[in-house]
């Protein structure tokens, strides 16, 4: 059961999740993209949330500067990579993705600044909450907004994703992660952004 529950949070790691949020998105709206389209924001969107963050994350454990494994338990460890994960964030938004017609994205990623902006006020206040169970719930709630915004009924997906997000949390918890507040906090840092930001960004 631990395996299993440690597989699970490193399929659903932070780190890959916006990735897969963006892959699963084009999957569902290819029709209105080409090849060429699809090939280069991929491709964007995992140099900019994987292979750097990635890069950077083991250049500051050969640094020192970080001492925790790639879930960075440590509270006052997760301030640099916060801030870190907020530049590359607004850039991917404003400078990458800001000339495409992918326009729902970019709510997803301003949603996701906001999330990572109140896990990082969290980490500086010594408050450490869930960032699978955030960011889990920021494609959730992305999903769910998206479908209701194109009329486009699909259960199958919402509750793959309710279940997806429901065994990532329930597997944090089993690991002793997290505590059910940090889980639930989590969650809701992952919601509240992204709701705002469809409210703000759709008008």
């Amino acid at each position: 059961m631990k395996k299993s529950a440690q597989i699970i949070s490193y399929l659903f790691h932070p780190i890959l999740v916006p990735l897969q949020t963006v892959g699963l998105y084009f999957l569902m709206q290819y029709n209105y993209f080409t090849p060429l389209e699809l090939s280069i924001i991929l491709s964007q969107v995992a140099i900019v949330t994987f292979f750097i963050p990635i890069s950077i994350y083991y250049l500051m454990r050969s640094l020192r500067i970080l001492q925790s494994s790639v879930m960075v338990h440590e509270t006052k460890e997760r301030i640099f990579p916060f801030a870190i994960n907020i530049i590359l964030l607004y850039t991917l938004k404003s400078l990458v993705l800001y000339n495409n017609s992918a326009y729902e994205l970019k709510i997803y990623f301003w949603g996701l600044i906001g999330t990572y902006s109140l896990l990082l006020i969290g980490a500086l206040i010594k408050q450490k909450f869930s960032v699978h169970t955030a960011l889990l719930t920021a494609g959730l709630i992305f999903f769910t907004l998206l479908l209701f915004h194109q009329g486009i009924p699909s259960l199958i997906l919402l509750i793959a994703c309710i279940l997806i997000t429901g065994i990532t949390a329930s597997a944090r918890l089993y690991l002793r992660a997290h505590t059910s507040y940090e889980v639930l906090v989590g969650g809701l840092i992952g919601i509240i952004p992204q709701i705002l930001c469809w409210i703000l960004l759709t008008q």
